[in-house]
């Protein structure tokens, strides 16, 4: 079509939507370069050239983009918050926080007392590292009203967030003497004693205020919360399955909340017996519930579960069944490709239909960080390494995945296999770091396999040693093309 007619703009913008899904990001971001020259005040292919932009993590242009079309354009309703939260978020990720705090404040100074702005100009000052701004700016909004209670959980959740929780927990003390049956501050409460690792004394607050509460809920989902947080997984097992057998409870927070609630309270149930070490228990329960199942999405939810608790015990072949059985259940799902795609390449089985899954997540979900991990690895383990290194150094670069042990094991196995071994010495050693360190808050055989190969790779390179990298599949197991990096949790 578009060889008849080049610069129909319909056609135009459908081959972007085909870039997008065959993941050719640069091509999308080129066609609608070429489109806004044209028609430079149509938000939404700037929203659209954002979007590509920032998958390409190409944000100091994203920022450029945005912040020229509010320059020329002032979008009406909702339309100018979202382009507002675009430019912040590209400026965030560019590392311009002086130039996001005052594109704020200029906002603000011609709006002073609206409270979407004033959170926003905490949340810039807070990425920044800022925290005594931070807590400044809050103070003053709260001591100009301190009656406010928007305004009061701004400065409290500062407070909180800057680690000063002696003041935080004294702010909300001195609003309870005010009104002390408010169950709202009393969650505050609860909330600042446990984000200040003071579990006991909030379970102990929370079990004498929760009977009769208005909104048991709440409550109960804060106890459980505060259960996992002190590695109670007895207590967080029992206290959620007792939630789900209470049919009164969960049907009065209506027909949603209570899918949402089922959902969650489920894998609240089943990975509080995963970290209590009750694998027998969860597999029993999992394969009742896949039976009784009632409609084919508590099934497929089940199935997912089931196949966490096969991988957690080692047990490759009965994960992988599960997970089929789920894809067959729903194979458009972005996650089931995922998983699915991804187990298929650690077992180096069926790699074509593995990409293809792991693309069509991708392209569902292309900021996914798991999910550009998961495309990475699909491509090391079919040999082609510098397309594996691109992706994972994707997935590397954002936000959740900076935490992640594994997603540094797999780029040092990809560096060293295009050549820079500096590189890949840099990501092992990031990788033992990360695992070690999450070790300290929780036991992990995941996390400890990590960091035994990362550190038996890190030492043999600096003793001139080949390490035992991933293996391609097909390929002879020698020296340096050994054992496979460890599983991801």
């Amino acid at each position: 079509a578009l060889e008849i007619a080049p610069n129909h703009l319909d056609g135009r913008e459908l081959r972007v939507w085909t870039y997008r899904r065959e993941l050719r990001f640069a091509e999308a971001a080129a066609e609608l370069r070429s489109l806004l020259r044209r028609h430079p005040n149509r938000g939404r292919w700037v929203r659209n050239l954002f979007e590509v932009l920032l998958i390409e993590q190409q944000y100091d242009e994203a920022a450029e983009s945005v912040g020229s079309f509010l320059e020329r354009v002032r979008p009406a309703g909702g339309a100018l918050h979202d382009f507002r939260l675009n430019l912040l978020q590209a400026l965030q990720a560019a590392k311009r926080f002086d130039q996001q705090i005052a594109t704020v404040q200029t906002w603000l100074a011609a709006d002073e007392t609206n409270r979407e702005l004033r959170g926003w100009l905490v949340a810039a000052l807070l990425a920044a590292h800022d925290d005594t701004a931070a807590q400044r700016v809050a103070r003053q909004w709260y001591q100009a009203d301190p009656a406010d209670a928007p305004t009061a959980k701004v400065y409290r959740e500062v407070l909180v967030e800057t680690g000063r929780f002696a003041a935080a927990e004294q702010l909300v003390l001195e609003a309870l003497e005010n009104d002390p049956g408010n169950a709202g501050l009393q969650l505050a409460l609860i909330g600042v004693l446990g984000k200040a690792g003071q579990s006991d004394a909030a379970l102990e607050l929370v079990e004498s205020l929760s009977p009769g509460a208005a909104q048991p809920v709440a409550w109960l989902a804060a106890q459980l919360d505060l259960y996992q947080a002190a590695k109670r997984y007895d207590e967080a097992a029992g206290l959620a399955a007792r939630m789900l057998q209470d049919d009164a409870l969960l049907r009065g927070v209506g027909t949603w909340g209570e899918t949402y609630l089922r959902e969650r309270l489920t894998g609240v149930w089943i990975a509080a017996l995963l970290s209590g070490g009750r694998y027998d228990e969860a597999q029993v329960k999992l394969t009742r519930w896949i039976e009784q199942a009632a409609s084919p999405d508590d099934k497929f939810g089940y199935l997912r579960l089931l196949a966490g608790v096969y991988q957690e015990r080692g047990q490759a072949a009965e994960a992988l069944e599960s997970l089929e059985l789920a894809y067959s259940l729903d194979p458009t799902e972005a996650g089931i490709n995922n998983d699915l795609g991804y187990t298929l390449a650690e077992k180096g089985e069926r790699l074509d239909e593995a990409e293809r899954m792991v693309r069509k997540a991708v392209a569902r979900e292309p900021m996914n960080a798991a999910y550009l991990d998961s495309l990475g690895w699909v491509l090391y383990r079919r040999g082609r390494f510098e397309e594996a290194k691109t992706w994972l150094l994707k997935a590397a670069r954002t936000p959740e995945m900076r935490e992640d042990p594994v997603i540094y094991d797999h780029l040092g196995d990809a560096c060293w296999r295009v050549g820079a071994a500096d590189e890949a010495a840099a990501y092992w050693k990031k990788a033992v770091e990360l695992a070690e360190a999450r070790r300290q808050e929780r036991e992990d055989a995941s996390d400890r396999r990590v960091a035994e190969s990362a550190a038996a790779k890190g030492e043999a390179t600096e003793s001139g040693r080949s390490p035992q990298v991933a293996p391609v599949v097909g390929e002879k197991r020698e020296e340096g093309q050994g054992r496979p990096a460890a599983d991801r949790e």
